[in-house]
């Protein structure tokens, strides 16, 4: 029986968390300034 490799971003399921995001502006860095505190406390 051959075991199924886990990625940790599956793991963290970011694709939903990520397509949850619902930007309130056309600025283009939006996404960045909600992203990074998150990227941060993941690495911390």
């Amino acid at each position: 029986m051959k075991k199924e490799a886990i990625y940790y971003s599956d793991y963290l399921k970011l694709d939903k968390i990520l397509n949850s995001q619902e930007p309130k502006s056309n600025e283009h860095d939006e996404m960045l300034f909600i992203i990074n505190p998150s990227n941060l406390r993941i690495m911390v």
